[in-house]
């Protein structure tokens, strides 16, 4: 949750409205599918058909947890820093930790944004790489070198630092 002191958002890289409503109807099948094999048994009331439910919950309820966890993915970025969602945490950047913002070239989170830290670690996430320009609802990159230059997550968060150095300069 973002709070007043986080700054005012300039952008947002979420998981449009579309492709969560996808993540959540996969999740409510994958739940249909759960129970199917408990009304299977009940209905034959053999309790040798309990071993395939007994193993298909834990795994089914796994990825129903999963599906649900990537849909909540987000890169913000505010006036006074970034906050990054994942599947796991959530994290909150301030621009005076940040020393630049780079381009992944990682194959998975390609063309994405990496906020390289003060201290030499980087963050990032995955709804930002170029391949998922679709769950933000924003236009594909082309591939090739144009996709490490464009895409959108990683322009936004330079301009907002850029500012910030310059609001920093002033002072």
């Amino acid at each position: 949750m973002m709070h007043e002191q986080d700054g005012s958002v300039l952008y947002a890289a979420r998981v449009r409205p579309m492709a969560r409503r996808m993540y959540d109807g996969a999740a409510a099948v994958i739940g249909l599918l759960t129970c199917l094999p408990w009304i299977i048994v009940i209905v034959l009331g053999d309790p040798i058909h309990l071993l395939l439910p007994a193993l298909l919950t834990p795994v089914l309820v796994a990825v129903i947890a999963v599906l649900l966890l990537l849909a909540r993915r987000s890169f913000v970025v505010t006036t006074r820093g970034i906050w990054i969602t994942g599947v796991l945490g959530r994290r909150w950047i301030p621009w005076e930790q940040v020393r630049a913002i780079e381009v992944e070239t990682a194959s998975l989170r390609l063309g994405g944004a990496a906020v390289l830290l003060r201290d030499g670690r980087r963050a990032g996430s995955l709804i930002t790489a170029s391949n998922a320009a679709w769950l933000r609802g924003e236009d594909r990159i082309a591939p090739g070198a144009a996709q490490l230059d464009t895409s959108r997550p990683v322009r936004e968060a330079r301009a907002a630092h850029a500012a910030h150095l310059r609001d920093r300069a002033a002072r």
